[in-house]
């Protein structure tokens, strides 16, 4: 009887799925109900919430999403009476097997920070911080000498949040106010001294010269790396503005910069660089910002490079360092310009901390613009330099120049438009400045022209396109790719360096026979491109300034200028000692000298080269001066105009 019933029942079911095969074969549908659940969302204060669904099937999933009011984040979803803790604005309640009454509490978005020290009794004050955002900036304390051993230091390190040490990018997660400690190492004091400062430099840091960038370097990696800077002409470190440092390694030392970038136009700022954690500065530098109006001056120098560096040799002060220091306290002179080769081995820091530690003073208060040279490196064509000129100056350059082999830029300062190029393409581009070079050089300049406030196209470059001597198939490739792009940019003076001499050619058209590589008696390069009517002549201290009057940018050609080597490097074979055989002999050199070996001077003494240059709406004006340190140490003795020339619009 059993066996018959299993038997019956298998039938049973075997007559149904046979059923269900025919009803699908015949397009019947089946409809299967499934079991639903009610989804209830109850709305509260300070946000709203959202369902995916009005209703989901068992065992399905859904989505909450909580969207709070400006200045409150979701604290608590809640679910069937139960509060669960929310890190988000999104939550999927996942296998649902009931009806749901859904809500949520929103909370106030800001949290009170408080901030305490076990060995200081600074007192800190509250931030506040808003949940889910980031601390921001944090404030500093102070390095305490250790009281059981005087030669140990507490540096301070951070601050600490339940074992995680915060910084001003962490993320905050407290929903609560909360308080942060103060992290202290032990520090002996011969190890706070390499975090002293050294080869400080400021730069204009972006395209309107008004932010500075300051680059200074440590010979350990710092705690706290900082720019403090006040108001006035003094340092007040009650009112100063803290600015902490990015940092990274090069060499054998660690490089500190940051951008100073809420400054005004022509006050006076009062600043110091140190490593706060380890208490150690640099001395206090004054900087007045430029004022902002069309008038600017500045310094233009290049070649300062010292063969070797002085240490142990008795010299206190290098060459170049010293012609600087003369030009920047006779000239009140916005910036300098140094056209490149400021040291003879740039991978070396120890020729860097010498050259910039013996113009700490003026580096410390007058901006620079570098332009790279070919000595920035061991291999002296320096190929991959950009790492090195990262290091020494805090520039905001274009993404595009960032290459291997140096970095190009342009400022607008006054009613002059300064455009720095990278020279070194030749050496590892077939002898060639770069196309994306060449073409933003044509952007730039042509926006420079648009600019109604630029009155003066100015390029600095290392590698001279037209100089006295034999020329090199890299001026000759330059002069092809850039004279034409310079006319059409409607460039007015080209600052060239590199062979150390010092010269200023006439104003220069270029012409299209560019395959004469000997410079002496040939003029088929360039033509003088301006009429003999314009050109006059006045006495400034007690030598020529050539004048050219009614100048036209673009039409009337291009002044080429090498100020000369600004440091000891001045030999050079392309000038005569006769100033008269040189310009028979260069005939589109208006002027010219060498301060070496076979100097132009009377006196037979070694001379450094460097140039004052004043911009007006009206008027761009450059002198040149020749130097002589032994007379500058002996009795102050000044440099002297020896040429110069003057264009006016």
């Amino acid at each position: 009887m059993i066996l018959l019933r299993k038997i019956a029942t298998l039938f049973t079911a075997f007559v149904m799925i046979c059923c269900v095969f025919a009803a699908c074969e015949k397009g019947t549908e089946i409809d299967i109900k499934k079991e639903m659940f009610t989804v209830n969302v109850t709305q509260g204060a300070n946000g709203t919430v959202s369902t995916d669904k009005t209703s989901v099937e068992k065992g399905g999933n859904l989505k909450v999403t909580m969207t709070p009011e400006a200045g409150y984040i979701p604290e608590t979803l809640h679910v069937n009476g139960k509060a669960i803790e929310v890190s988000g604005e999104e939550v999927t309640l996942c296998d649902v097997q009931e009806n749901l009454e859904i809500g949520a509490i929103f909370a106030d978005a800001d949290v009170t920070v408080s901030f305490v020290s076990d060995i200081s009794e600074e007192i800190f004050g509250d931030k506040e911080v808003v949940y889910g955002g980031k601390y921001g900036d944090l404030p500093l304390a102070k390095s305490y000498k250790s009281e059981a051993n005087g030669e140990e230091v507490n540096v301070f390190k951070g601050w600490n949040c339940n074992g995680v040490l915060v910084t001003s990018d962490t993320i905050v997660f407290e929903k609560s106010d909360h308080t942060l400690e103060a992290v202290y190492e032990k520090v002996g004091e011969s190890d706070l001294m390499l975090r002293k400062p050294y080869s400080l430099t400021v730069a204009y840091y972006d395209a309107y010269a008004l932010s500075l960038g300051i680059s200074f370097h440590t010979k350990g990696a710092p705690y706290m790396p900082v720019i403090q800077i006040s108001e006035g002409d003094t340092f007040d470190e009650s009112t100063a503005e803290t600015y902490i440092c990015d940092t990274r390694s090069w060499e054998t030392e660690y490089v500190n910069q940051t951008a100073l970038n809420d400054l005004e136009f022509g006050k006076t700022y009062t600043y110091r660089a140190g490593d706060y954690g380890a208490d150690m500065w640099s001395e206090s530098y004054t900087i007045t910002t430029r004022d902002g109006g069309a008038e600017t001056s500045f310094i233009y120098l290049a070649d300062t490079q010292q063969p070797e560096t002085n240490a142990g040799t008795g010299v206190e002060i290098t060459a170049g360092a010293l012609m600087l220091e003369e030009a920047a306290n006779r000239f009140d002179a916005d910036f300098i310009v140094h056209g490149g080769d400021l040291v003879d081995k740039g991978d070396n820091p120890e020729f860097w901390k010498e050259m910039l530690g013996d113009m700490g003073e003026i580096l410390g208060r007058l901006p620079v613009v570098f332009v790279q040279g070919v000595h920035e490196s061991s291999d002296y064509y320096c190929q991959n330099v950009t790492d090195l000129f990262e290091s020494m100056f805090n520039v905001n350059y274009p993404q595009q120049s960032g290459a291997d082999d140096g970095a190009y830029y342009s400022l607008d300062i006054g009613a002059m438009h300064l455009v720095v190029l990278r020279s070194n393409d030749v050496y590892f581009n077939g002898g060639k400045i770069s196309q994306p070079q060449i073409d933003w050089l044509i952007s730039d300049l042509a926006s420079a022209n648009e600019n109604q406030q630029t009155v003066w196209n100015v390029v600095a470059i290392h590698e001279p396109l037209f100089y006295p001597g034999s020329q090199t198939a890299n001026s000759q490739t330059m002069r092809s790719q850039l004279m034409p792009v310079l006319r059409e940019g409607k460039v007015d003076v080209v600052l060239q360096a590199y062979t150390h001499n010092s010269y200023m050619s006439y104003p220069l058209e270029y012409t299209e026979d560019a395959n004469i590589r000997d410079f002496e008696d040939k003029q088929e390069w360039a033509r003088v491109a301006v009429s003999a009517e314009q050109k006059s002549s006045t006495t400034v201290e007690g030598c020529e300034l050539v004048c050219y009057d009614d100048y036209i940018s673009g039409e009337e050609g291009t002044v080429f200028y090498e100020a000369g080597a600004g440091g000891p490097m001045r030999e050079t074979k392309f000038a005569y000692n006769d100033k008269a055989d040189n310009l028979s002999k260069y005939p589109l050199i208006q002027d010219m000298y060498s301060g070496g070996n076979n100097c132009t001077f009377a006196d037979g003494k070694s001379y450094s080269f460097y140039g004052y240059i004043e911009v007006t709406s009206e008027s761009l004006t450059i002198r040149t001066y020749a130097f002589n340190e032994e007379e500058y140490l002996a009795s102050q003795a000044p440099s002297k105009f020896v040429y110069g020339i003057q264009l006016t619009k």
